[in-house]
């Protein structure tokens, strides 16, 4: 049989140096989430390395994943710009399946026509809670949760931008009180999620530690966060999903 074409891994970002230490980065723990292997993986880190024509990137390439980062779109930063611009191509004229993370979420929002901007109720970290539109139970992505023994979804966050207002023909999957637009699909194939599917317990309590002080600034506990992080399920099945939509193409 052909090989698959290897899934793009877009980093805009790294994480925590004491994380990296312990756990390595963001294009391990998706990597690992999918289900795929370091050969099935190609990773362009945006800010620093030249990005292909989005003209070749469905010969190349079997679906594109953009990962989160400390970065704020709404800072844009050029290369943050190049690469929203780069994304706004490929999902407009490729057909890719398309997944961004935290500040890949944002990005692809903004690139087609969103807003995004610092969340008016501030920062949300740890393990939380997030529900389901309807919609979401018809979604080749989130149709994995529609059983109701399934929701509401516990994902692990770290972000204090959002997507303050969807781009035009985007549908809202998911929410909570914190967040309108916790993820969204534009289109068939154009995914985007606040919460991070790759994180698991150990890595979000790195990032309440690592945040301590500015918790602390921001009148959150940091210590209850900590306590009430925990593992759920629902990240991996949202990458193994993913992996599945990629490699069959549907």
């Amino acid at each position: 049989m052909p090989q698959s074409p290897p899934l793009l891994i877009l980093k805009t970002g790294n994480t925590l140096p004491a994380i990296a230490a312990d756990h390595g980065d963001f294009e391990r723990w998706f990597t690992r989430g999918l289900g795929l292997r370091s050969e099935d993986v190609v990773v362009i880190d945006s800010r620093h390395d030249t990005l292909p024509h989005h003209s070749t990137a469905q010969e190349h390439f079997g679906a594109v994943l953009i990962t989160g980062s400390p970065a704020m779109v709404s800072d844009a930063e050029a290369w943050s710009v190049r690469t929203g611009e780069w994304l706004a191509e490929v999902a407009e004229h490729s057909g890719l399946p398309m997944l961004g993370v935290c500040y890949g979420h944002q990005l692809l929002a903004a690139a087609l026509g969103g807003e995004v901007g610092n969340n008016p109720r501030g920062r949300e970290i740890g393990t939380h809670r997030v529900h389901l539109h309807p919609q979401a139970e018809q979604d080749p992505l989130f149709r994995i949760y529609a059983a109701p023994a399934m929701q509401p979804l516990r994902v692990q966050m770290s972000h204090s931008q959002s997507v303050l207002r969807l781009p035009p023909e985007a549908i809202p999957l998911a929410y909570n009180t914190h967040d309108a637009h916790q993820a969204y699909r534009w289109r068939e194939r154009v995914w985007g999620v606040q919460f991070h599917p790759e994180f698991d317990a150990s890595i979000v309590r790195g990032y309440i530690r690592g945040r301590w002080d500015a918790l602390a600034r921001e009148g959150l506990d940091a210590e209850r966060l900590s306590q009430h992080a925990d593992d759920s399920e629902h990240g991996d099945l949202l990458l193994q999903r993913f992996a599945a939509l990629m490699k069959a193409q549907v």
